[in-house]
């Protein structure tokens, strides 16, 4: 595992999805730079979510006709990131979280918490070491 570079493809999915998770699977440029991303596509047609060869499918046809479209796309997400990282980590205190945000954040995890199969939401469950980092 590399933390340092699952921090900045998680912090991509996050931004981009709303959500993380695994498996996570993300599409880069050459110059790894990310221009799509999720967090479980099934192998069969499941719920609504796409099929991940129908991913793979489209993430190519959109590589052949939109290229430079999303090299440019990977730069711009990866100077966003950069910059959003840099703010947030610049000056000499940090901008800790206020405990109204760390008790919704519990709350949050409490509902989302399945006390007879344990762990969070329904399936499929993956481990969520942040949640339980944050507890």
């Amino acid at each position: 595992e590399r933390p340092d570079v699952d921090r900045v493809y998680m912090t991509f999915l996050q931004a981009t999805t709303g959500d993380g998770g695994w498996p996570m699977s993300v599409f880069l440029t050459p110059s790894l730079h990310p221009f799509l991303a999720g967090t479980y596509f099934p192998a069969r047609d499941a719920s609504g979510q796409p099929v991940f060869e129908s991913v793979l499918r489209e993430v190519a046809s959109q590589w052949e006709t939109q290229r430079d479209a999303l090299q440019k796309q990977g730069c711009a997400v990866i100077d966003l990131l950069r910059n959003a990282t840099e703010s947030q980590t610049s000056g000499s205190s940090l901008n800790l979280p206020q405990m109204e945000c760390a008790e919704r954040g519990y709350r949050q995890l409490v509902e989302r918490f399945d006390a007879e199969h344990g762990g969070f939401n329904d399936s499929p469950k993956f481990p969520q070491p942040a949640a339980i980092n944050f507890l």
